[in-house]
């Protein structure tokens, strides 16, 4: 993070912040309805899924491959959706 200046930084961190909560809001409401398998943390599970989910984007233009996005998504599927 030493690339990054003190307000961009900011920005990022409220950015993921924001969007973990969103998540972690869902899982719960996922868990309490059955959907979700319930693996601990809402928080955790939150943090887990948008890390892989925001790592998985970075690496596709690197390796010029969407099947890795799928393949993320495909196994935090597995891991948490219960359908």
């Amino acid at each position: 993070m030493e690339t990054l200046s003190t307000s961009i930084r900011a920005v990022v961190a409220e950015f993921c912040d924001l969007n973990v909560k969103w998540l972690v809001k869902n899982v719960k409401v996922g868990i309490a309805s059955g959907v979700i398998n319930d693996v601990g943390s809402p928080s955790e599970a939150a943090k887990t899924i948008f890390s892989s989910l925001e790592g998985g984007m970075m690496v596709v233009p690197v390796y010029g491959a969407i099947d890795h996005l799928r393949n993320v998504t495909k196994h935090l599927r597995y891991l948490y959706y219960r359908g």
